[in-house]
């Protein structure tokens, strides 16, 4: 998807995983970002640009690639008192 967002002199093209776009103080509680890309052959961009006849093979043999504790990044709230 297309996206062209202009702020001033700020201009984004390109809006990936668990982008933002932040002004002035502030504070993001429990951001995170999480995520894992494999590619063989890599990105074709531009016009009437093709990859023919190409054979691509991409080994990812981890068992885990990415080990993520979701306590780090949302540790226990302590109970709420009523």
């Amino acid at each position: 998807m297309d996206i062209w967002i202009r702020i001033g002199q700020l201009e984004v093209l390109t809006v990936e995983n668990s982008a933002g776009i932040f002004s002035g103080e502030n504070r993001q509680s429990n951001w995170s970002s999480k995520s894992k890309t494999n590619q063989g052959l890599g990105t074709i961009s531009g016009q009437n640009n093709t990859a023919n006849g190409s054979i691509n093979i991409t080994n990812d043999p981890d068992l885990i690639d990415m080990p993520v504790s979701l306590l780090k990044f949302y540790p226990a709230q302590p109970p709420v008192k009523r």
